[in-house]
């Protein structure tokens, strides 16, 4: 595509000459933006499907578009140290309006789109934004910040994304404005030039899954911190292509997928949705794509559907390597050494299925890097089998945020691997896990007294999670430290795992497990509304049919659990788990008190 015509809502502005330290040593990220954007320049930054075509930008022209933003910004009256709310779905717009705020001195407080009207105005009530930068009219509808007073409510600025359909761009053009001069651009590049480790970069929300979220304060120098110790582990390249499909606003996504990226000066495609995820694989042709583990089980039930249904000999030839490759698989995750005879025989039955797999996932697919909740062994199996690697990770918005992962060459499963350069891990004597090093928050923004409750006088924060390290310095996770039930007969159990082991079932989407100082465990089961349609299962949650079926699911799990962690009752919601609902967040984990609160009576029930 030529230049023009991949960002033809660009006016021809004057490019920087930003000259300044980058990579892990610079001062700020989008000082280190720059110093990339000077090296790479007409190599491909961006990609995404916008209309009927896949648009490209180049690191130049992205880089002429962030100056223009921040121009435009410090135009508005926008100040160093000033608040600027985000909220847009992931693409180029989202990542230059990121950059544009901190070049102009400011700090990005990104929300997520699905963020309920309560949410939005408390951050952007708490944060005291000073830009509400809205990626479409949806996102400024949805924020409804007229019942703010008018003294602390931000100006809003729709930013539509750009589509080569055409007739999309005026808004963005109007926040623009004419080209920035010679002067405009020194005082931009004065601004980021002032910018240093220990300023502001972005305040993060957390989700709340156990409470009100928080406004977590990362520095430049926290997020630097954790991208030298995420590209150390995972080698990245300028020939590396990441897929983006996690929510920008996730700091799993906007460190590792994004920032980490422009430090090395490789290239994302955005894709377009979840829904569209298998597509854009295909096209994207990725060598890293970040994940939760909800869709790596999705497709792990995709995966096993479509080689159980295929006919033939093909089909006979496929399920009869895959046995093989998931026995392989399976004595590897038990840190066994398999047999000559296995290792030959499964290399054999890699040629045979792995070619076909790998052109589902693009081609070109060297990891995949999971993190934000446990990822279930039998999934790991499953890719591993397939020839796929899979680098479960682990971390906190609190630690900018990766703590440990998995290398790529030296995986242990069912561990989160092991804890970056620059953290240090230290296990409590309760087994809570603590983390210190530079990429620990600043603190929580106006909770002086949660800050104290969750950084020690030694600088480690107090993660809520449980595990413990092994002989080799490889970090595992048993549960969240709040989580934990405690069954009458006083055995802690880990509800995420039973969790996991619901989910495996396709008839299942989400799961959510109780039975604290309970004889036995109980599970408020949301359906998968695909699977449900598949086979046929419209009667309704009450429908005796349904139920036997989910029993036939629980019965499978249980077979997997020690007897204690065994689901004796189950009740379906009646409506799915979705973020709107509130009963998920945008990373696909359960808000257990959210559930226990609006399924309390039922709960009860089920355990009388």
């Amino acid at each position: 595509m030529k230049k023009k015509e991949s960002a033809s809502y660009l006016h021809e502005g004057a490019r920087s000459s930003f000259d300044m330290q980058g990579s892990d040593e610079a001062p700020s990220i989008p000082a280190a933006f720059f110093q990339m954007a000077g090296i790479r320049n007409d190599a491909v930054l961006f990609r995404k499907r916008l209309g009927r075509k896949v648009e490209s930008f180049t690191w130049s022209e992205i880089e002429s578009l962030v100056i223009r933003f921040g121009v435009a910004m410090i135009r508005r009256g926008f100040a160093p140290g000033d608040c600027a709310a985000l909220m847009a779905d992931n693409g180029p717009l989202w990542a230059v309006a990121d950059l544009a705020i901190q070049a102009a001195g400011g700090v990005t407080v990104p929300i997520f789109c699905t963020a309920t009207d309560d949410q939005i105005r408390h951050i952007v009530n708490d944060c005291k934004a000073r830009l509400f930068l809205a990626g479409s009219e949806k996102h400024l509808r949805a924020a409804d910040l007229s019942d703010l007073p008018p003294g602390s409510r931000p100006e809003a600025v729709v930013i539509d994304e750009p589509s080569s359909r055409g007739g999309e761009a005026g808004r963005l053009e109007t926040f623009l404005g004419a080209p920035p001069t010679d002067d405009e651009i020194e005082a931009l590049k004065e601004r980021t030039a002032s910018l240093g480790r220990d300023g502001l970069c972005s305040i993060i929300y957390t989700s709340g899954t156990s409470g009100p979220s928080k406004g977590v304060l990362l520095t430049h120098g926290n997020i630097l911190a954790n991208l030298k110790g995420c590209r150390l582990m995972l080698e990245i390249g300028h020939n590396d292509v990441f897929l983006s499909i996690l929510p920008m606003s996730h700091s799993f996504e906007r460190t590792a997928g994004f920032y980490s990226v422009i430090l090395s000066g490789a290239q994302i495609h955005f894709a377009r949705s979840p829904g569209t995820l298998s597509k854009d694989i295909v096209e994207a042709k990725p060598t890293m794509v970040m994940m939760v583990p909800r869709f790596l089980e999705k497709m792990r039930q995709k995966i096993l559907t479509a080689m159980e249904s295929t006919p033939g000999i093909a089909g006979a030839l496929g399920r009869a390597a895959l046995r093989v490759r998931l026995r392989l698989a399976r004595s590897v995750a038990a840190h066994e050494k398999p047999s000559l005879c296995l290792r030959l025989t499964g290399r054999a039955a890699l040629k045979l299925i792995g070619p076909s797999v790998q052109k589902k996932f693009g081609g070109r697919i060297r990891a995949i890097l999971s993190g934000g909740a446990p990822l279930s062994l039998e999934v790991w199996i499953l890719f591993h089998a397939l020839g796929i690697t899979v680098m479960e990770g682990y971390g906190l918005t609190e630690t900018s945020p990766v703590i440990a992962c998995n290398p790529p060459d030296r995986i242990k499963p069912g561990s989160v691997g092991k804890p970056i350069t620059g953290v240090d891990v230290k296990i409590a004597g309760d087994g809570e896990i603590l983390a210190g090093g530079p990429c620990v928050m600043k603190g929580y923004h106006n909770l002086t007294e949660a800050t104290a409750e969750a950084i020690d006088d030694q600088g480690y924060l107090h993660t809520g999670d449980v595990g413990h390290l092994d002989d080799d310095g490889y970090l595992f996770i048993t549960d969240r430290k709040k989580d934990i039930i405690v069954s009458a007969s006083g055995k802690n159990i880990a509800p995420q795992n039973v969790e996991s082991a619901l989910c495996l079932d396709p008839l299942v989407e989400f799961a959510c497990v109780f039975g604290d100082k309970e004889n036995f465990l109980v599970a408020i089961l949301s359906p998968d509304q695909e699977t449900m349609a598949e086979r046929k299962l419209d009667g309704g949650i009450g429908d005796p049919e349904t139920l036997a079926r989910f029993q036939e699911a629980v019965d499978r799990a249980n077979e997997n659990l020690a007897p204690y962690e065994r689901i004796f009752r189950f009740h379906l919601a009646e409506t799915p788990f979705t973020t709107d609902g509130g009963e998920i967040t945008t990373t696909l984990k359960v808000k257990r008190r959210f559930i226990l609160d609006k399924y309390g009576d039922v709960i009860e029930k089920l355990f009388r």
